[in-house]
């Protein structure tokens, strides 16, 4: 009988460990950074579901800098006509802040993020948009 003291004193005297090498490479723990405020904005919406079957849909934008929420708004429904607008209020709470920059704004590929009515915004390069790749999303 050894007590699992004694055989950690072993294991360390007589150098037994073994050689722990990963596998898989670690995943990074950085991620998009953003060097100043208003650089880039992510914007997500969260589907709320209520028990008597109705859903509530929460848009919103984040400075990925400050993680400051720009702009939000919750709505029974979503589409082309209520992010553009949401992304207009966001604009419009930056240049309160005194924020003067061109924001990339992080999209994943939705039909509310990606339609004519947002293009307007990208077009008058008012934003400039980036879709995320599907790597990078949690479906």
């Amino acid at each position: 009988m050894a007590s699992p003291s004694t055989w950690s004193r072993v294991i360390r005297e007589l150098v037994l460990r073994k050689n722990r090498i990963r596998i898989y490479p670690a995943k990074p723990k950085v991620g998009i950074r953003a060097s100043a405020p208003g650089q880039i904005w992510h914007l997500d919406q969260t589907i709320l579901r209520f028990g008597d079957g109705t859903k509530a849909f929460v848009p919103c934008i984040i400075d990925n800098y400050s993680r400051y929420v720009l702009a939000w708004k919750v709505s029974r429904d979503y589409g082309g006509a209520r992010t553009k607008e949401l992304i207009e209020r966001a604009l419009a709470k930056a240049r309160s802040l005194r924020l003067e920059v061109k924001p990339n704004v992080l999209v994943d590929s939705g039909c509310a993020n990606i339609n004519e009515k947002v293009d307007i915004l990208v077009d008058s390069r008012s934003i400039s948009m980036t879709i995320a790749p599907k790597r990078y999303r949690t479906e």
